[in-house]
């Protein structure tokens, strides 16, 4: 047997040793059936090809060769197939591509081998070796090679993707030793099964089963030496020295403390090699005695509980419950024991903690229960206060309602009112008007009584004005002023061309005063525009002393304050005197003093004024009757007194 057929034999043995590794894999991993079935396929293909060896017949070599493509023809869809199983991930294309393509060409090139061997390969016997070449003519060589590169492909694909998506370090490796076992196949098959026999080297045999060593190594490595751990003995004592949060403690056979978890290194604040002298006794409250009396009981014993205290390198004493173990070996003899010591400080300020927390809870259950009767107590509260709310509100709108009623009646009544005023007003000035046009008055007493009905006409217009205002008790006063001094200066001085300058803001006043007010401005200007200034003004000049009548009105320090001021002449005696004069005079007088309880003044400084000054919302409304009384009953002299005090000729 030459070196070929020996490698070839060693061939199926270390894929047989892999097989038997997967089946020993555990069931529940995934890539357990494909490593194994990989792992048979290639003991097919490199057991028959050994088997070469044992004959001359090229009819048997055939036969030989049909059981060999088993193998060499299901190896490549099983790689892919492999692979993907590995990834642990789910791709649908790869997944449809290995159905429905690369198993259907496996399926194809085994079937038509099988049937008519001669349309992929020749064999031929050379120095006692048999070789073969490849039947470039046949279409189903060229479908084989399109098979072999596409599995080659998905294969590149999935070790990519795989990579790409990989986050530990053994997936990585896994990926390297794959990759490395199928580019060193891929390289060393392609020279040996297609490069060599194409350039006619017919001394090199076909080597694929001896090539694919290299390609089952990276496999192997990836699934056999770098699976996925299991749990050990050996992880699970790792686990209990390294990370067990307890105080673990080994004693060997003759009591001496043996190891302990590097746990208690740390808690206790120990060295290792201040271990082995300390006394177990003084140190971690355990005597000789007890660990001889705890290696008696029972070997299926293991909840054997005890308090000690321990102490640490600082001298702390720390509360400890150790529950024993007992090593037991498989002649069930006492090899040692195991002491796993809790700490039970944390678990007293644990329980401490929970009791403050059950006491925390019963306060608030208790103030929640508070909390509860006071909002229900509050509720009522509201409740109560929501009805009388109610209820107040109910009163209030029926208020308002009769508020309302109240002020529409009472509208009417002063609507009812103003007529009747205005109709009496009507009457006193009919009743005028007769006896002033009847056969048999006076004519003094004709005078007077058409002056006393201009007055009261005057009136009447005066207080139809104010009350068709919205708001009687707040007058603009101001635009009143204004819409009287056109209309005086229109009736009495349209031929003088008197000029009145206004200088008035918006001040308002209520009924009781804008009334007597207005009468009291209405007259003082028609006395004014009627005997200050002469009817002939053309040898007057425009430019020196032109008609000018100036009105102030403003309010200062709670009170009214009316000025008229103008630069005509003052009041001679026989004006005074006359009808008109005098009765316009005894009115202002009444309306200063009685009506508006102001102070009526007159000064000619520079020119002539007459300043009216009265308080804001005073209320005379005619308590002082016996005043007024005696006002209208005094005689021309006090009247004629009164006027020379203030009323004089202007200086030459």
């Amino acid at each position: 047997m030459n070196l070929y057929y020996a490698l070839s034999l060693a061939s199926f043995l270390l894929f047989m040793q892999a097989s038997f590794f997967a089946w020993r894999l555990p069931v529940t991993l995934r890539e357990r059936v494909a490593f194994l079935l990989s792992g048979v396929s290639f003991s097919i293909f490199s057991f028959f090809t050994f088997s070469f060896s044992l004959t001359n017949n090229l009819e048997l070599i055939y036969v030989l060769d049909r059981f060999a493509s088993i193998g060499w023809t299901s190896f490549p869809a099983i790689m892919v197939w492999l692979v993907y199983l590995m990834r642990n991930k789910s791709n649908r294309i790869i997944k449809r591509i290995l159905l429905f393509f690369l198993v259907p060409m496996a399926l194809i090139s085994f079937v038509r081998y099988n049937v008519e061997p001669e349309t992929l390969k020749a064999y031929y016997l050379y120095s006692g070796m048999w070789f073969f070449e490849l039947n470039r003519a046949s279409p189903f060589f060229y479908l084989f090679v399109v098979y072999l590169m596409s599995s080659m492909a998905a294969l590149i694909y999935l070790l990519f993707t795989w990579w790409k998506n990989s986050n530990t370090q053994r997936a990585r490796y896994k990926i390297v030793s794959i990759v490395v076992g199928i580019i060193s196949f891929f390289l060393i098959s392609t020279l040996s099964n297609l490069l060599l026999p194409y350039l006619r080297l017919e001394h090199f045999p076909p080597l694929a089963h001896i090539n694919s060593i290299f390609m089952g190594a990276g496999f192997f490595i990836a699934v056999i030496l770098l699976k996925q751990p299991e749990l050990s003995s050996a992880i699970v004592s790792r686990f209990i020295e390294s990370h067990l949060k307890e105080l673990v403690l080994f004693f060997d056979q003759n009591f001496k403390l043996y190891a302990v978890n590097n746990f208690c290194y740390k808690h206790l604040s120990y060295k290792p090699y201040e271990i082995s002298r300390l006394s177990i006794d003084s140190h971690f409250g355990i005597s000789t005695q007890l660990l001889m009396k705890l290696a008696q009981s029972p070997a299926d014993c293991c909840d054997l509980r005890f308090e000690t205290t321990v102490v640490a390198s600082d001298g702390q004493k720390i509360p400890v419950q150790y529950t024993q173990i007992n090593i037991i070996d498989n002649f069930k003899d006492f090899v040692g024991l195991v002491l796993i010591g809790q700490d039970l400080s944390e678990k007293k300020l644990l329980i401490k903690e929970i009791a403050e927390r059950e006491h925390n809870q019963e306060l608030l259950r208790q103030t929640g229960q508070d909390l509860e009767d006071t909002v229900k107590q509050r509720t009522l509260e509201l409740i109560e206060a929501n009805q009388l709310l109610a209820n107040e509100l109910i009163e209030k709108q029926r208020t308002e309602a009769q508020i309302i009623s109240d002020l529409d009646q009472k509208g009417l009544l002063l609507q009812e009112i103003h007529h009747r005023v205005k109709n009496n007003f009507q009457i006193i000035i009919s009743l005028a008007k007769m006896v002033e046009t009847n056969s048999c008055a006076k004519a003094d007493s004709k005078i007077f009584l058409g002056l006393l009905g201009d007055k009261i006409r005057a009136i009447s217009g005066m207080h139809e004005y104010f009350y068709s205002i919205k708001k009687i008790n707040s007058i603009n006063f101001g635009k009143f002023l204004r819409k009287t001094s056109v209309e005086v200066n229109a009736e009495y001085a349209s031929q003088k061309q008197v000029s009145i300058k206004l200088r008035v803001g918006i001040e308002n006043l209520d009924l009781n005063q804008a009334l007597p007010c207005g009468l009291f401005y209405k007259e003082l200007l028609s006395i004014v525009l009627q005997w200050a200034f002469e009817s002939d003004l053309q040898t007057t000049s425009l430019a020196e002393n032109h008609p000018l009548v100036e009105v102030d009105f403003f309010k200062s320090n709670g009170n009214f304050h009316l000025l008229i001021c103008h630069n005509g002449k003052g009041f001679s005696d026989a004006e005074m005197q006359s009808g008109e004069f005098n009765l316009s005079l005894s009115l202002i007088k009444l309306l200063a003093d009685s009506y508006l309880g102001g102070e009526f003044v007159a000064s000619n400084d520079e020119r002539v004024c007459f300043k009216l000054v009265f308080p804001h919302n005073a209320n005379y409304n005619g308590a002082n009757l016996s005043r007024q009384q005696r006002l209208l009953n005094e005689n021309s002299n006090t009247n004629k007194s009164f006027t020379r005090g203030f009323f004089y000729e202007p200086l030459p």
